[in-house]
Order: C-alpha cells, then sequence, then structure tokens
C-alpha cells in the first residue's frame, strides 16, 4: 500500500491526489473549451461575412449565369459604403460599390470601376436607380506566404478584386 493509499484508507479523501487530478481534468476541460471556441468563431466569421454581404458575389448569385464572363445588364439600387481605413475583409476586396438588384431577394452585387465608369461617376450614383452592363471580374487569390491576407477555411487567401465591372450606367426613373 502506498501512501496515497494509506491517506485514502485513514481519512476517506484522496488528498493531493483528487486535487491533481481535478487540475488535470480542468485543463482538459480548458482546452475542451479552447477548441470550441476557436470553431465557434470560425463559424462566426463565415456566418458574419455572408450576413453582411462581405462575400464576394459568387456566395451571393441569384441564378447560374451570374457569374458568366459576358456583358450583361442588371437594375437595381446602387449603394456606395466607404472602405474603412482599417483592415478588414471588405477593405482588402476592396468593395465599396454594390447594386442591390430589383428582385424579391434583394441580392447584392459588387461593383468595380472601369476604364469607361470610374469611381467618382459610380459615386454620382449613389442611392439611385440604375440599369448597369457589366462583366463579371473572378478577382485573383494572392499567396498566404507572400502577402498578408484574410484567409479562406482551406487556408488559402480570399479573392481580391471580385465583382462587376461596370461598363456602362443609366439613371432609371422611380415612379
Amino acid at each position: 500500500m502506498n501512501a496515497e493509499q494509506a491517506h485514502f484508507k485513514t481519512t476517506g479523501t484522496r488528498g493531493n491526489w483528487s486535487k491533481l487530478y481535478m487540475l488535470v481534468n480542468s485543463k482538459q476541460i480548458l482546452l475542451v473549451a479552447a477548441t470550441a471556441s476557436i470553431l465557434l468563431v470560425g463559424s462566426y466569421i463565415v456566418s458574419s461575412t455572408k450576413a453582411c454581404g462581405c462575400k464576394p458575389p459568387n456566395a451571393q448569385s441569384t441564378s447560374d449565369n451570374i457569374n458568366k464572363p459576358s456583358k450583361q445588364t442588371w437594375q437595381g439600387r446602387l449603394i456606395y459604403e466607404e472602405i474603412p481605413p482599417v483592415r478588414s475583409e471588405r477593405a482588402y476586396q476592396g468593395a465599396e460599390f454594390f447594386l442591390i438588384l430589383n428582385s424579391s431577394d434583394r441580392k447584392r452585387l459588387v461593383l468595380l470601376p472601369s476604364t469607361q465608369i470610374s469611381s467618382e461617376k459610380l459615386r454620382s450614383f449613389r442611392d439611385r436607380l440604375v440599369q448597369i452592363e457589366a462583366v463579371y471580374v473572378p478577382g485573383s487569390r494572392p499567396s498566404p506566404s507572400e502577402f498578408a491576407c484574410p484567409l479562406e477555411a482551406d487556408g488559402q487567401c480570399m479573392k481580391q478584386g471580385e465583382g462587376y465591372q461596370v461598363l456602362s450606367i443609366v439613371r432609371l426613373n422611380s415612379n
């Protein structure tokens, strides 16, 4: 019989061993809690980016043909949201112009300036109903080893510059 067993037999308690067991058990609980919180934060980031419209248009498509490279015509309300001066997904992606589609699901498309339509021109249509002709630009994905970037779940950098490059824009009369 060792000292711990003798102590248990005479006192009915496990003494320091029970404290040690609780300490080891609490470290395991902390490890599980830390792992769970990492998973929760990761799922929160994914769900919050979808909720705020921070994801690129392919996550918010209204139909199967929304990301085709051909010229397309869209109608909706042009929204301008200044890019925040802090590091964020939206700042990284450069998303400041959006088109809220005139459809029942009210999807947002990320709009990009082009050589034909400048940022200033897009800004002049802020909060207006417009019709645009645009072409989808897939954006690029830098290497995480070369650039500091927000990461996707697979460890790759998020795409940058993805959206619809506006080729023409016309203000619509609101009835």
